[in-house]
Parts: C-alpha cells; sequence; structure tokens
C-alpha cells in the first residue's frame, strides 16, 4: 500500500515537472515572438538619415585663365546646401568633407567648406550650405559624411527615438549606425565658358514668374520661365531641385517655356537654366532660382456652424496655397441625395424649407481630386468633404429698454430669423406662437404682461396691473424668448401717479 503510495506521489511530482516545462517553453516562445515582433517594428520605423540635397550634378562655371583649364582665382564659389529634417530638439547632426576625386583619381586641388549651420526649431530641420571651390576644369566627385544623433540612451538599457521609448537588445549595432549614418556624394561639372574672340552679342537673360511658388504639398504646380532672346530656341534644363521644363507653341508660332514639378512636404530651392549655341561663353548661358513652399492648406474664410432650413447656403472651400479658382470644383448633397453641383471656392446652394434631410455635405475637389485643409494654422488636417448640419435659422432678438421707467411705459424689441446674418434676408416669426415674455421682481413674483405683435417683426408688451408698483423704483428682470433664443435686462420700475 506504501508502495503505491509512493509511486502515485511519484507520478504528481513528474506530472508537475513537465507541466512548468511546457509552461516555461511557451513563455519563452511567447517572449521570443514579441520580442521579434518589436524588433521588425523598430526597424520599420528606423530608416536613414531624412536628407533633402538641391541635386545630385552641380554645375560651376567658370572663366580658365588659357587653355591648360586653370580657374580664374576671382570666380564666385559654387554654393549648394544639405538640409536634414525630421529633427527634435535635443537632435543633433553634422556633415563633414570625406575625399574629393577628379574621375577617379583623389586630388587636393580644391577647398570644400561646411559654413555656419542654420538650425530651424519651427520646421525642425538643420541646414548646412556648403561652398566649392575647384582649381582645374573638369568633372569631380566629391564625398561627405553625415552623422545624426537621433537615438538617444536613457541608461538601464533603454533608448528613446522621437516620442518612443525601447530595449537596446531590439536593435544591433550596426542598424544604429546604419540609422544614424550617410554618405553624401555629389558629381560636380566644372566647365569653361570664357572664349577669347567671343562674338559682342547680347547675354542670355531668363527670369521666372514666381519667385515662390506656395502649394499644398502633393500637387503638380507651375512656373512661367521667361528668355530675352525671342529669336533663338535655347535649351532648358532643371539643375537643381524636382520637376521638368515643358514647351508651349503659342498660335503664332512663339514658344513658351513653364517648369512643372510637384511640391514636397520640404520647402526647396530649385533652380533652372537657359543655354543657347552662339560661341559666345558665358553669355549663352543663364540661370534662375524660385523657391517652393509647402503650404499649410488652412481654410481662407471660417466655415458656416450649419445650414439653415429655406435659407440659402453659402461657404468659402478655398484654401491657402491652391490659387487657382477655376481649378476648385464641388457638389452638395442633402443627406444622400445629389442636389447641387457647380466649380470655383465659393459654394452656393437653396436648402429647402420642407426638406427631411438633416445634413448638408460638400464635396469639393481641386484638379480633380480631394485636397487637404485645415480651419486653423495650428489645427488638424482634413481631406475636403465638408458636412453640415441643418436646422431652423437662429432667432436674433434686439431688445434696450430704458434702465428706469414708468409702470405705464410700452416696451418695444424685434425678433427675427436669418441663418447668416444677413439682414436683407430677415424672416419676422410667426406672429405670438413663438414669443413670450417673463418679468419677474426682486421677490421671484411675476409681474404678467400683455404682448403684441406688429409687423416686420416688431413686438410691444405693457403691465397688466401697473398700479402694483410702489413709487419708489424697484428692480425687475425681464426675459424675452423667442425661438429658442433669450435675452435678459434688469430696470428699475416705478409707479406713475
Amino acid at each position: 500500500m506504501r508502495r503505491h503510495r509512493v509511486e502515485i506521489y511519484f507520478v504528481m511530482y513528474l506530472s508537475s515537472i513537465i507541466a512548468f516545462l511546457v509552461a516555461a517553453s511557451d513563455r519563452d516562445k511567447v517572449i521570443h515572438e514579441l520580442s521579434t515582433q518589436n524588433s521588425r517594428i523598430i526597424n520599420t520605423f528606423l530608416g536613414s538619415p531624412p536628407v533633402q540635397k538641391e541635386s545630385d550634378t552641380l554645375y560651376w562655371y567658370v572663366d580658365a585663365v588659357d587653355k591648360s583649364g586653370r580657374v580664374r582665382f576671382f570666380v564666385p564659389p559654387l554654393k549648394t546646401q544639405v538640409r536634414i529634417y525630421d529633427l527634435e530638439q535635443d537632435d543633433d547632426a553634422s556633415l563633414n568633407l570625406t575625399s574629393v576625386r577628379k574621375g577617379f583619381t583623389p586630388t587636393n586641388e580644391a577647398e570644400i567648406i561646411v559654413t555656419d549651420t542654420l538650425r530651424d526649431p519651427r520646421t525642425r530641420t538643420i541646414t548646412f550650405p556648403v561652398e566649392m571651390r575647384f582649381h582645374w576644369v573638369g568633372t569631380y566627385s566629391v564625398e561627405f559624411n553625415l552623422e545624426t544623433k537621433r537615438i538617444h540612451p536613457l541608461g538601464n538599457g533603454k533608448l528613446k527615438y522621437h516620442n518612443f521609448t525601447f530595449d537596446s537588445s531590439l536593435i544591433p549595432f550596426s542598424r544604429r549606425w546604419e540609422f544614424e549614418h550617410d554618405t553624401l556624394t555629389y558629381v560636380v561639372m566644372v566647365q569653361d565658358t570664357s572664349v577669347p574672340n567671343a562674338p559682342p552679342v547680347e547675354q542670355i537673360g531668363i527670369n521666372v514668374a514666381r519667385s515662390e511658388v506656395v502649394s499644398v504639398s502633393g500637387y503638380e504646380e507651375e512656373n512661367e520661365i521667361f528668355v530675352n532672346l525671342p529669336n533663338l530656341t535655347p535649351v532648358m534644363r532643371v539643375l537643381s531641385g524636382p520637376g521638368r521644363i515643358i514647351e508651349r507653341r503659342g498660335g503664332d508660332g512663339t514658344s513658351r517655356f513653364f517648369w512643372v514639378g510637384q511640391v514636397g512636404n520640404e520647402p526647396q530651392q530649385v533652380k533652372v537654366e537657359a543655354r543657347v549655341n552662339r560661341g559666345a561663353g558665358g553669355r549663352d548661358i543663364a540661370q534662375a532660382e524660385f523657391r517652393l513652399q509647402p503650404s499649410s492648406a488652412v481654410l481662407r474664410k471660417p466655415l458656416p456652424y450649419a445650414a439653415f432650413y429655406g435659407e440659402k447656403f453659402i461657404a468659402d472651400i478655398q484654401v491657402e496655397g491652391l490659387s487657382d479658382i477655376k481649378q476648385y470644383s464641388w457638389e452638395v448633397f442633402l443627406n444622400d441625395t445629389r442636389v447641387a453641383a457647380g466649380s470655383g471656392p465659393v459654394v452656393q446652394c437653396n436648402v429647402p424649407r420642407n426638406t427631411a434631410a438633416t445634413s448638408l455635405r460638400v464635396v469639393a475637389r481641386y484638379k480633380g481630386k480631394s485636397y487637404p485643409y485645415r480651419t486653423k494654422r495650428d489645427g488638424g488636417q482634413k481631406m475636403s468633404t465638408f458636412t453640415f448640419a441643418i436646422e431652423k435659422p437662429p432667432v436674433h432678438i434686439f431688445f434696450s429698454p430704458p434702465e428706469e421707467v414708468s409702470s405705464t411705459h410700452t416696451f418695444m424689441f424685434y425678433a427675427y430669423r436669418y441663418g447668416a446674418n444677413r439682414r436683407e434676408n430677415r424672416k419676422p416669426l410667426q406672429g405670438l406662437s413663438e414669443v413670450r415674455v417673463e418679468v419677474e421682481d426682486e421677490y421671484g413674483d411675476v409681474r404678467p404682461v400683455e404682448l403684441y405683435s406688429l409687423p416686420d417683426g416688431k413686438y410691444e408688451f405693457v403691465f397688466e396691473r401697473p398700479d402694483r408698483f410702489s413709487n419708489n423704483p424697484e428692480p425687475v428682470i425681464i426675459t424675452v424668448r423667442a425661438g429658442g433664443t433669450s435675452v435678459q435686462r434688469q430696470i428699475y420700475v416705478y409707479k406713475n401717479d
């Protein structure tokens, strides 16, 4: 009997050990899966440093001393810039020159410096202006090392990136190094534009219609480019920044040039070039620059808070940055029934007095697609579908009694309905059915009144028992109610002997 009892205990002991091992194994598996999942998440949102360059290929037009190709010392330096964005207040970045090659050969025949760094906390960017000089014409490869500090150790094996905190074991050190570093390479074309016997021709000139193109991020814009030589067709190209050059021919055979490109999330500089081939060296080349500025897409005017039965609904749907009013279009729906459509930035439609609809919806587009908007500069962004509740037009009461009157005084006030404070469209109420006047004295007793309705929204009332007031002025509170709106005034009343 005792032996069986020992065997049972032994089996129970083995079972508990097995159960513990299974639980421990499941726990380790869950922990491993969770760690793997967290590592994937972290590696997803940790990318390379967010860099913005003006262009990968830069052109520096110089005057050489002679046929040897040596650059004259007085030529202004080639300037460009590197911008790092999406930086928090405690983040930092640095840019350092790594190497300069002419062709495949390292060279020291260059002077390249990174000037004073510009930090803008408002746009969360750091900008590195770069100046370059080269002693000889030719093609150069310039390489920079970019290092950022965006992952911050917190101690106890914890790391912080933006608002995220995670364990250092979830991201390998090599991945951290990759996330914080980048190599930037430029191809620089140093070209001699000096001509010994240049013909006496007019310098080609180039200008742009807009020095700053402001638009909503993601939308394509254009900027006309003007060239001063109408009898020549120049070769046009974008030297730096996004976009392309297109040519449009008019009915008279003349050409017009336009830069066409998409506005990004960050400000960008665009440089365009016009070139002709007359053998005049630098006189055959001209450049112009303009800035691309993403707009915050704030509505130009406040939206109405509601639509009103029997009223004309008006709303301005134009946002900052989308300035071509011909590109706006809209449709209006009462509940789900389409009742109006039009173009331009101002929506207008009539709301029937007896419609059963409870909401008015405006579906707006710019260049045929929905666009983002904000109601205020620091507000959240939405897409261009606007919904308004349909309500009875509010009542406006105008009541300004004297501060002290006799008990036989005739009081007068006005009450109208109009949805958007349009006095020319005001609508009087339906007689006395929506209007009430209450008078209480300082003891809470009600003083009855007689109320009369007159044309054009005018109302008058008098005290029913003027003899119940005393000779000394006593305070009363008059409340006028009409269609859900009320106004209160305190006055002093005395008996008129």
